[in-house]
């Protein structure tokens, strides 16, 4: 998990909707982030069938400098420093972590979300459900063992969750009139349908934040 101080006040830049947050480093202000500390967050997450890892090996204890974001109908903290991504012909950029809101509960709201690649290692066809070492893996389309997915890694309370960045091609093409949905999901078997549903929100929340945020490029630095 992450840690941050949770004593909040808001203000806008650009348009946008930023966190000023008050604590031991001071206030958040444009051009001087803020800080989170890492908590345990796992070198790799695996079973016979995929291998994850984050794209930045975090160490615990580790001081980085953070963005922190209201919008979206809860409240966020992000690296500053941002991954790129390279799928499909094209990249993709993500901040390389944060803390957003994974569930309705006070106990359970907070998760980190760890950006990861994941390899993998079995076959799976488009709705099959594949089960391997407590995992359940599903996909909209063939994917091929061997194959690299960019990908999140939210951590909480209620286990583990392994989701595409991307979202699967015939959501985008509806719009508004469907919710978007990663085309790769790896759920823990042991989470809920309930808890599976506020991770999805969690990343559809996460995207739309992401999206807006890196459109401010002096926010964010790369991390290579």
């Amino acid at each position: 998990m992450l840690l941050w101080n949770s004593k909040v006040s808001c203000a806008r830049l650009k348009g946008s909707l930023v966190v000023f947050l008050v604590g031991a480093t001071g206030i958040l202000t444009h051009g001087q982030q803020k800080t989170l500390t890492v908590g345990d967050v796992p070198p790799a997450v695996s079973s016979k069938a995929f291998t994850t890892t984050p794209v930045v090996q975090l160490k615990k204890g580790e001081v980085r400098p953070a963005n922190f974001i209201i919008g979206n109908g809860s409240q966020s903290v992000w690296d500053v420093r941002v991954h790129e991504f390279v799928t499909g012909g094209h990249t993709v950029k993500y901040p390389v972590l944060a803390i957003v809101n994974c569930s309705s509960s006070a106990a359970d709201g907070n998760c980190s979300m760890v950006a990861s690649t994941t390899v993998m290692t079995a076959d799976l066809r488009p709705g099959e459900e594949v089960h391997s070492d407590g995992y359940v893996l599903e996909a909209t389309r063939t994917v091929k063992a061997g194959e690299t997915v960019p990908t999140l890694l939210f951590i909480g309370n209620k286990r583990q969750s392994i989701l595409s960045i991307e979202a699967a091609p015939d959501a985008k093409d509806k719009g508004n009139t469907a919710k978007p949905q990663p085309w790769l999901t790896i759920f823990d078997e042991r989470l809920k349908p309930s808890d599976r549903t506020q991770v999805l929100d969690a990343w559809r929340n996460s995207n739309a934040t992401a999206s807006s945020m890196l459109a401010l490029p002096e926010m964010w630095q790369s991390d290579k």
